[in-house]
């Protein structure tokens, strides 16, 4: 009996044993948060309407600055049916869309030297607001 008392190995291994387990619980836990953050960066990067968002910029930037160049006369006309069809375009999907003309400036001959566009885009997790000016 007095050589188990003076004998401790016994108590190394035990604790040596409580020390490993708990390293591992901490690595399972660490490794578990990882796997979560990665799921919820890939929904977020699932959720986020890049192309919506690039249709909407196409529309302001191209298509209209090719119809100021074509039909200068009727641009604001133009711009305020396009706004209103994107409108109600996005908000069948659950969204909003506008593209808003704020500034026309013309050159000396009646045509447009440039607009001022604002892109408005909101959904359930994705706020988008973006002014620019187009040069024609």
């Amino acid at each position: 009996m007095a050589d188990l008392m003076k004998d401790n190995r016994g108590q190394i291994i035990i604790i040596l044993t409580l020390f490993i387990s708990v390293l591992l619980a901490e690595l399972s836990l660490v490794y578990t948060q990882n796997i979560l953050a990665g799921m919820e960066s890939s929904t977020a990067q699932l959720m986020f309407p890049k192309y919506p968002i690039e249709n909407l910029r196409r529309i302001a930037l191209v298509d209209l600055k090719n119809y100021a160049k074509s039909n200068p006369s009727g641009f604001l006309e133009y711009a305020q049916k396009i706004d209103q069809q994107v409108e109600r375009l996005y908000a069948e999907h659950g969204c909003y869309a506008s593209i808003d003309i704020l500034d026309v400036k013309y050159t000396s001959s009646n045509q447009i030297s440039c607009y001022t566009v604002k892109i408005i885009f909101f959904n359930s997790g994705v706020d988008y607001e973006d002014t620019e000016t187009v040069a024609v």
